[in-house]
């Protein structure tokens, strides 16, 4: 195993109970944004409101989105007053992201570069895409994907996110642990 891909951390082991409130909370994520996804498709009709949304990146064709401190009545558009306020979630503090245009390719393409449950496939994918990645880990696999079903996944995995040593001294490595 090459130290770029190393697991920095003590192993993850997951007992039946955090691993069943980690899987309910994968799934109560996804039918939340599937939610807000269409919301957004048919009563917005696909517009994205300047009051509840600042954007925040734009590359490709894409423009990503972070949803504004109080919806619709916030209009102070500081950085640090992106935090989600849907009324059916109030226990989330994580930001929201709407991101919008067209990425080529298909969803099946999209997904299985995005599951990558295997350190294998990881590096797979960070040999193919160049997203940066200057270490990563699957601490754990909670549900493994089946011939049956391969787009149903949940694990943990560690990324660090940055630049290569020369220009570290000037831009931070940022790493993450997420699911």
């Amino acid at each position: 195993m090459t130290k770029r891909f190393a697991n920095p951390f003590q192993p993850l082991y997951l007992d039946g109970t955090a691993a069943d409130e980690l899987e309910h909370l994968a799934r109560m994520f996804v039918q939340d944004h599937i939610s807000l996804y269409e919301q957004f498709l048919n009563e917005e009709n696909s517009r994205v409101d300047p009051q509840r949304w600042k954007s925040v990146s734009e590359q490709d064709g894409c423009r990503a989105f972070s949803e504004r401190r109080g919806g619709v009545d916030d209009s102070s558009g500081s950085s640090g007053d992106d935090v989600p306020i849907h009324a059916d979630t109030p226990r989330s503090e994580l930001p929201t992201i709407l991101v919008t245009g067209t990425v080529p390719g298909d969803l099946e393409d999209a997904i299985y570069g995005y599951i990558c449950p295997t350190l294998d496939q990881m590096r797979v994918k960070t040999s193919c895409v160049n997203d940066q990645l200057i270490g990563a880990h699957v601490l754990s696999t909670i549900v493994p994907p089946t011939p049956e079903d391969p787009f149903r996944a949940v694990t943990i995995k560690w990324m660090e996110k940055g630049q290569r040593l020369p220009v570290r001294a000037v831009v931070k490595n940022r790493d993450f642990v997420y699911m």
